[in-house]
C-alpha cells in the first residue's frame, strides 16, 4: 500500500513539475511580447511626435493613434496572462510542498507505524506459539497418565435447557401438607407420651 501511495505521489510530483516548467515558459514567451508591445508603443509614441511638431498628416497621426490604443489593450491582455499564470504558479508551487512533506514527512511516519504494528503482532504470534507449546506439553503429560492405565473421570457438563425452569407448585404445596400431618400426628404422639407418663410418674 506505501509503495503505491509513494508511486503516485511521485507521479503527481511529475506532472505538476512538467506543468510548472510549461507555465514559467508561457510567462517567458509572454514577457517577450510585452517587451515587443512596450517598443512598438514606444515608437508609435515618437512617431506621433514628430508628425504632431510638423502639424500635419492628421490621418496618420489617427492611424498611430488606434494603433497605439490596440497595442495597449494587447500589453494589458498580456499582463493579465502573466498574471494568471503567476498565480498558477505560486498554487502549484503549494501543490507540490503538500507532496513533498507527504514523501519526507507523512510516508516514513506510517511506514513507521506499519513496521510497529507488525513488530506487535509478531510478538503476538510468538506469545501464541509459547502457549500452544504449553498446551501441548500438558497434553502429552495427559496422555502419558492414561498410557499408565490411570482412569480419568469424565467430566459431564450441564446441558442448558431451552425452556426456562419453573418451580412445581403443585408438588411443593403436596409436599408441605404430608409433612404438616407427619409432624402433627409427632406432635400429638408425643403429648399423649408425655401425659401418660406424667401420671405413672403421680401415681407412683
Amino acid at each position: 500500500i506505501l509503495d503505491i501511495k509513494i508511486f503516485e505521489l511521485k507521479a503527481k510530483k511529475r506532472i505538476i513539475k512538467g506543468t510548472e516548467k510549461r507555465l514559467q515558459a508561457e510567462i517567458k514567451l509572454y514577457l517577450n511580447k510585452l517587451k515587443e508591445i512596450e517598443n512598438s508603443i514606444a515608437y508609435i509614441e515618437q512617431q506621433i511626435d514628430k508628425i504632431k511638431n510638423k502639424q500635419e498628416h492628421s490621418f496618420a497621426i489617427a492611424e498611430l493613434i488606434r494603433e497605439r490604443n490596440r497595442l495597449r489593450e494587447a500589453l494589458m491582455d498580456i499582463k493579465r496572462a502573466i498574471s494568471d499564470r503567476q498565480s498558477k504558479l505560486e498554487n502549484l508551487k503549494d501543490r507540490l510542498l503538500i507532496v513533498d512533506y507527504k514523501l519526507k514527512k507523512e510516508i516514513p511516519a506510517e511506514r513507521v507505524s506499519i513496521e510497529n504494528k507488525i513488530k506487535i503482532v509478531k510478538l503476538d504470534i510468538k506469545v501464541t506459539e509459547n502457549e500452544k507449546k504449553f498446551l501441548e506439553g500438558k497434553l502429552n503429560k495427559l496422555k502419558k497418565l492414561l498410557n499408565r492405565g490411570r482412569v480419568l473421570e469424565p467430566v459431564v457438563f450441564a446441558k442448558s435447557s431451552e425452556k426456562p425452569v419453573k418451580p412445581k407448585r403443585e408438588l411443593i404445596v403436596a409436599v408441605s401438607f404430608v409433612s404438616s400431618l407427619i409432624l402433627a400426628v409427632f406432635i400429638i404422639l408425643f403429648i399423649e407420651w408425655f401425659n401418660s407418663a406424667k401420671r405413672r410418674h403421680s401415681e407412683a
